[in-house]
C-alpha cells in the first residue's frame, strides 16, 4: 500500500508537470499500468497465503467447535492461524508476524513452515519446547546475526489432548484466554518474542489447564494476537484486555456462528471511523 500511495504522488507530479492533453493521458496509463500490476500481484499473494492456511476441512476435524475471527489490515496479513495432528494430539496457534502486508505475509510463510518442521522433528513435543525451537530456527533462517535483521514473531500455541482433556500452552507475548463454566482465566505468555538480532536464549513457561473435571462444552479457549485489543478509538485509546476480558466472558456461552460477528460488532462500535491499524486475529475453541 506505501508503493501505491508512492505511485499516486508520481502521478500527481506527473500531471502538474505535463506540457500537453496526450502527455497527461501518456502518464496516467503508465500509473494506471502499475496499479493493475501491483494489485494483481497483491491478490495472487493472497492466493497463496490463502492457502497455507489450514482448510475448512481440517479445522472441522481436528476442532470440531471452532470459529475464527480474520480482518487482515491490508489484503495480505502478517497474522496467521495454523493447526496441525501430531502424535494424537491436536497442536492449534495464532501467530503475529512483524509488520502487516507483504512484508508480514513472507514473514507468514516462513513461520507456518517452520512451525510444520519442528513440530516433525522434535520427539518431546509440548508447546514450551516448541517455542525455544522457533526462537532459534527464526535466528537461523534469516541469518538475524550476520545481516542485522529484527524480524520476529509473538504467538499463542495450545496443545490439547482431547482424550484426557488437558490443554497445554505456551506464548510468546500473547496470553491465552480461557472461560471455564462462565469464569475467566488468563495464562500470561512469557515476554519474549520470537526472533530477533540479539543473542537470547529464552525460556518459555509451559502453562497446564485441566479439564478433566469440566463437563463437555463449558469451556472456551481464545486464541488472540494483539491486533484487536491494539485498535484505536477516535479518542486514541486502545480497546485494551480491559475491555476484550469481559467481551470474551458474555460471548463464551453464545452459539459458535454467533461470535466473530460479536467480536467484529465490539471493535467496530470501538473504532467509529477511526482506521484499522494493525490485522485482527481471534481463533476460539469450545471443549
Amino acid at each position: 500500500l506505501d508503493t501505491l500511495q508512492t505511485l499516486a504522488n508520481y502521478a500527481a507530479i506527473a500531471i502538474a508537470n505535463a506540457e500537453s492533453t496526450e502527455e497527461i493521458i501518456r502518464q496516467k496509463a503508465i500509473v494506471e499500468e502499475f496499479n493493475r500490476n501491483i494489485q494483481d500481484s497483491i491478490r495472487y499473494a493472497k492466493r497463496i497465503q490463502d492457502a497455507m492456511l489450514p482448510s475448512t476441512e481440517t479445522l472441522n476435524r481436528l476442532l470440531p467447535e471452532h470459529f475464527i475471527f480474520f480482518r487482515p489490515k491490508d489484503v495480505v496479513s502478517g497474522d496467521f492461524y495454523w493447526c496441525k495432528e501430531v502424535h494424537g494430539k491436536v497442536f492449534v496457534a495464532v501467530v503475529d508476524c512483524t509488520g502487516h502486508g507483504v512484508p508480514g505475509a513472507f514473514m507468514s510463510l516462513i513461520g507456518n513452515a517452520l512451525l510444520n518442521d519442528i513440530t516433525q522433528r522434535l520427539t518431546d513435543l509440548h508447546p514450551d519446547l516448541v517455542l525455544n525451537e522457533l526462537h532459534h530456527d527464526l535466528q537461523r533462517v534469516l541469518r538475524q546475526k550476520e545481516t542485522n535483521n529484527d524480524d520476529g514473531m509473538d504467538i499463542c500455541l495450545c496443545m490439547i489432548d482431547t482424550k484426557t482433556r488437558v490443554v497445554e500452552f505456551a506464548g510468546a507475548m500473547n496470553p491465552l484466554y480461557a472461560v471455564v463454566a462462565g469464569e475467566l482465566r488468563e495464562f500470561k505468555g512469557t515476554p519474549e518474542e520470537l526472533g530477533g538480532r540479539d543473542e537470547r536464549n529464552p525460556v518459555y513457561e509451559r502453562h497446564v489447564l485441566d479439564l478433566s473435571e469440566v463437563s463437555q462444552g463449558a469451556t472456551m479457549l481464545y486464541l488472540t494476537t494483539d491486533g484487536y485489543k491494539d485498535q484505536y478509538n477516535e479518542s486514541l485509546q486502545r480497546f485494551m484486555p480491559k475491555r476484550l476480558r469481559p467481551l470474551l466472558t458474555e460471548i463464551a456461552g453464545k452459539p459458535l456462528e454467533e461470535q466473530p460477528h460479536l467480536l467484529g460488532s465490539a471493535i467496530d462500535v470501538h473504532r467509529g471511523d477511526t482506521p484499522q491499524v494493525d490485522d485482527m486475529l481471534v481463533l476460539g475453541v469450545r471443549l
